[in-house]
């Protein structure tokens, strides 16, 4: 069945090329971009492309010459595709995930951050189930094939029971960083229960709503199976996964993989062993795959084992809760509690995230 598709949005994650990136980052991640993706799943046979910026419009002609153009989201949505991608700035996702739906487009997949607070997140998630959409999202180290064979390889008990994992994301704006973050902890560590955050250069405008995007210090979760998740400023992009028996430390944005284990004889993480990773098919193209297999098959629970509205939601909630627990001095808040009804617009150097 060849599917039909859509982006919205089509600057640096919608539809730059990825040429930018070759040598500079690790395998899987390549190409990166929606359109470009989009085109090598096997699943679509076409991809429409819109974009309002008219000084756009040449390039998208020069590098995707066979893909039809579109100015405004209605004209594209005239075409019937079942997936549509959104890469637009935040504040726009709202309207046009409420019309993709009208128009029984059958899949979504969302650049994050989903929404500029919880109330839109938990409606528009909840019209997509309403209406049988398979709604998937721009958090791409969860459908990256180095963090899902290290999540395979801990749950086959190779460090023993997981206690902790420890985000090293460096010095990053909330909204614009941390939805990966976050997410990485739900991927690894499941439900939580609280949260506590110290955050830098919060900006309130009169309204109560968070104009700019705050700087993320530090972070802890407390999740319902006792593990605990940090996140830390300290630079890297390394995850360390620590367990009874041994910790794995995914380096530099899965350039490589580390594990130490138990020695019986010392009692030490002293067996040592380093993993590169092997050329891999990109997280985006397998994002979209998945999706686009959704759709086709109408099976839901195993897309919702890949990505769940859950998990968008609660990866959001994480996101408040850091602000609510800053401005309560860093104390811990309950995430089934945070119903933030603010708008963080996470503006940096003018643009929403």
């Amino acid at each position: 069945m060849g599917l039909k598709s859509g982006v919205v949005g089509c600057g640096r994650m919608g539809a730059e090329s990825s040429k930018r990136l070759y040598g500079k980052i690790s395998s899987g991640w390549l190409p990166i971009s929606h359109a470009e993706s989009l085109l090598q799943c096997q699943q679509v046979e076409n991809v429409f492309l819109c974009e309002s910026n008219e000084n756009r419009l040449s390039y998208l002609e020069d590098k995707y010459p066979q893909s039809e153009k579109f100015m405004n989201v209605d004209g594209l949505l005239l075409n019937e595709p079942d997936i549509l991608t959104i890469a637009t700035r935040t504040p726009e996702k709202k309207e046009i995930i409420k019309k993709a739906i009208e128009k029984n487009v059958k899949g979504l997949y969302v650049e994050k951050p989903f929404a500029n607070n919880l109330s839109d997140c938990k409606s528009l998630l909840k019209l997509a189930k309403d209406n049988n959409v398979f709604v998937s999202y721009g958090v791409n180290r969860r459908f990256h094939s180095t963090y899902r064979k290290v999540k395979e390889e801990i749950q086959s008990g190779i460090i023993g029971k997981l206690t902790h994992v420890v985000a090293d994301f460096g010095l990053g704006g909330l909204f614009w960083n941390h939805a990966h973050s976050m997410d990485l902890l739900l991927f690894f560590a499941g439900t939580p229960l609280t949260v506590r955050s110290e955050l830098d250069n919060v900006e309130h405008d009169e309204s109560g709503d968070i104009r700019n995007d705050p700087i993320l210090l530090n972070a802890e979760i407390k999740f319902e199976n006792g593990i605990i998740g940090s996140v830390t400023n300290i630079p890297g992009y390394n995850i360390k996964l620590v367990g009874e028996k041994g910790f794995i430390v995914i380096h530099a944005d899965a350039a490589f993989i580390e594990k130490y284990l138990l020695c019986e004889n010392t009692g030490c993480f002293t067996k040592h062993s380093i993993e590169h990773t092997l050329e891999s098919k990109s997280a985006t193209v397998t994002a979209l795959e998945e999706l686009s297999d959704a759709v086709i098959s109408q099976n839901r629970h195993d897309f919702e084992n890949k990505i769940s509205p859950f998990e968008i939601l609660t990866g959001m909630k994480l996101l408040f809760g850091c602000v609510e627990s800053h401005l309560k001095a860093g104390a811990f808040v309950k995430v089934e509690n945070i119903q933030s009804e603010y708008n963080i617009h996470a503006i940096s150097y003018g643009n929403y995230a």
